[in-house]
Order: structure tokens, then C-alpha cells, then sequence
């Protein structure tokens, strides 16, 4: 099987290119024409995941349940759920965007469709599995951006237990390097008293970022079979477009890493195996030619 993943799948998936998702129908509840500020926009995937629950904690905060509140899904998942949804938000009086998206696509390509969708110059991003673990955190999402405008800022992500998961990628020196963080598995007491710190990519899984950014051309990209790595790929490609990527350690979302649905551990691990072999071969060789170019200008 390894072989079979290194010979051919791999291969075919890197000559492989999807048709883009496109926006099948747009569907206002409530009075979100007259919500200003930083959009959330809340993307789900294929994973059935439950972001009731989330739509809850926007309403009780009282600068989120203000806030336009875009939720994007699938077309196949917007049929079985819009009833659904349209009753949560009206309960909880959410100005809210439901967005059915057509076409394959993880989370960040459903927020790139979604973002044709929306005029707010500012947009946050939150996967619908996170939990804000601090009171005020749109406020200061929105705070700092206004410090770094046209910048993409991330929270520290943090599983349950409160220890680190993401706390900003560690270098661009090597492009294996990127996915870990300097402070994986400590305390978030370690560094919630850190400054504003600028990082070699920011996380798509949560970040305030400009709209403008989601709508970049920004080039093709491999076909991953899993989500975290085509968020990676994007957010080094906006790098590259010249957008500054921030770590905000006072603030901090809780949620797992866990891949969602019925997943045996051998697929996963295939999947993983073949995402790491694309990743790998799509940005090494970038990175060790600019780490040359530096070392030769240096010189």
C-alpha cells in the first residue's frame, strides 16, 4: 500500500484539479442587512459536525449576536438542514447569511465561495468545532485588526485540557516545520501574556483576515484529501501575496484536532501519508531555493 500511495495516488492527485464550488442560493434571516461590523463566517464541511451549539454562544455574547453571521454549507447538507437553521437563528434573533455552496470542497473552499457572497471588509473566520474560551473575543479579533489592518490574525488554538495545539508556525526554514508550533503541548498560561507576535502563516481554522484576501488568485492547489493542509497551503500562499500573518496569544479557541466522521485509523493514516507527500512536494522545494537566495544575498 505504501507504494501503491508514493506511485500512484499521489501522483494523480497532484496532476489533479477539481472544478471550483460555486453559490447555489443565499438565504437572509433575520435582520442581517442592518449587522455591521467583522463578519463571522462559519464554514462546514463535509463532516456533519453540530454548530448548533455554536450558534448558541454567538447569541449569548452580545457583540457576536449583533454581528453579520454568515454559515456556509454544502448543497447536499443546506437541503437536509436550512429548516433547521432558519428556525435556531430565528430563535436565537441572529442576523444571519445561509449560503449553500455546489461542488466538492473542504471548509476553506467553502469560505472562499462564501466570501463572493458578503461586502464586509473584514471577515473571521471559525471553524464550526471551536469554542471561544475567552469573553470578548470578537471585540479583540477585531481590536488588533484594526492595529494591523489587511493583516490575518489567529487566536491560540487549544485542545480541552487547555494545553497548546497551534501557537503560531515555528519558521519557514523548512516546509515540514510549518504545520508545528513552538509551544505544542504547554499550558496556554505559558503564553497568554505574550505580545502580538508575527508569524510565517496564520490559521485559517479561526483568524480575522480581509475579505479581498478569500477572493486573491492565488494559483492552484493540489487536491488534499484531508482539510488541515489545503488551509495550510492557502494561508502560505497569501503569504506569498504579500498579506502579514499574526499570532493574538491573550486569546485563545478551544476545540480538537481529531478528524470528524467514521474514519478507521488506516485511512487516516493514508491520508495523512499522502496530504504530508503533496504538501511536501508542492512547497520544499520553494522553500530551500528562497533559503538559498537569502544565504547567497547574505554572503
Amino acid at each position: 500500500m505504501p507504494d501503491i500511495v508514493d506511485r500512484q495516488i499521489v501522483p494523480f492527485l497532484d496532476a489533479a484539479r477539481a472544478s471550483a464550488p460555486a453559490i447555489e442560493t443565499v438565504i437572509d434571516i433575520g435582520r442581517f442587512g442592518e449587522a455591521v461590523g467583522a463578519a463571522i463566517l462559519v464554514a462546514v464541511g463535509e463532516a456533519e459536525e453540530d454548530f448548533a451549539a455554536l450558534l448558541g454562544l454567538l447569541a449569548l455574547d452580545p457583540h457576536t449576536r449583533q454581528a453579520p453571521i454568515v454559515l456556509v454549507l454544502q448543497s447536499e447538507q443546506f437541503r437536509r438542514r436550512a429548516a433547521g437553521v432558519r428556525r435556531l437563528a430565528e430563535f436565537y434573533r441572529l442576523p444571519l447569511r445561509l449560503v449553500s455552496v455546489e461542488g466538492s470542497g473542504d471548509a476553506t473552499d467553502l469560505a472562499r465561495t462564501a466570501a463572493q457572497a458578503i461586502d464586509n471588509e473584514a471577515v473571521i473566520l471559525l471553524s464550526a468545532s471551536l469554542t471561544p474560551a475567552n469573553p470578548g473575543w470578537y471585540q479583540t479579533l477585531v481590536a488588533n485588526y484594526k492595529t494591523k489592518s489587511g493583516s490575518i490574525i489567529s487566536p491560540t488554538l487549544a485542545y480541552e485540557d487547555h494545553s497548546i495545539r497551534w501557537a503560531g508556525s515555528s519558521s519557514l526554514d523548512r516546509a515540514d516545520h510549518l504545520q508545528s508550533s513552538r509551544y505544542a503541548g504547554y499550558p496556554v498560561g505559558a503564553v497568554n501574556r505574550l505580545k502580538l507576535t508575527r508569524v510565517a502563516t496564520a490559521s485559517l481554522e479561526c483568524c480575522i483576515m480581509p475579505r479581498k484576501a478569500l477572493l486573491e488568485d492565488t494559483g492552484p492547489s493540489p487536491a488534499y484529501l484531508g482539510a488541515s493542509l489545503n488551509g495550510l497551503d492557502l494561508a502560505l500562499r497569501l503569504s506569498r501575496r504579500g498579506y502579514e500573518s499574526y499570532w493574538l496569544p491573550a486569546l485563545q479557541m478551544l476545540g480538537s484536532d481529531e478528524a470528524s466522521g467514521a474514519v478507521s485509523a488506516a485511512t487516516a493514516r493514508y491520508v495523512e501519508r499522502v496530504d504530508q507527500t503533496l504538501f511536501r512536494g508542492r512547497w520544499m522545494q520553494t522553500v530551500e531555493t528562497e533559503n538559498t537566495t537569502h544565504n547567497e544575498v547574505s554572503a
